[in-house]
């Protein structure tokens, strides 16, 4: 159990270095899950974020996914309040 809760603490430091590419709207969602994991600290290890692939423009694609995005998106209160950590991002 130690050495899961290290790579699970540790592991995203290293993977997201290098950045990330989403090769599909559905992945975003899943992305924001686990960008968001630990109270949002993970935001800052992130080096790039890349979307690799065609969408008629990221207003449509809000509107689109906008469920999906406001399902993973932390409630303010988990935050004392403050969206401090979601604007690292």
């Amino acid at each position: 159990m130690l050495s899961s809760r290290f790579f699970y603490h540790e592991g995203p430091k290293v993977l997201l270095a290098d950045g990330v590419t989403l090769n599909s709207e559905h992945q975003i969602p899943v992305f924001l899950r686990s960008i968001l994991a630990e109270d949002g600290t993970r935001c800052r290890y992130l080096g790039s974020a890349r979307f690799s692939f065609a969408y008629p423009s990221l207003r449509t694609l809000i509107l689109n996914r906008s469920e999906d995005l406001l399902s993973v998106l932390p409630d303010s209160t988990q935050f004392g309040g403050s969206s401090q950590h979601l604007t690292r991002c």
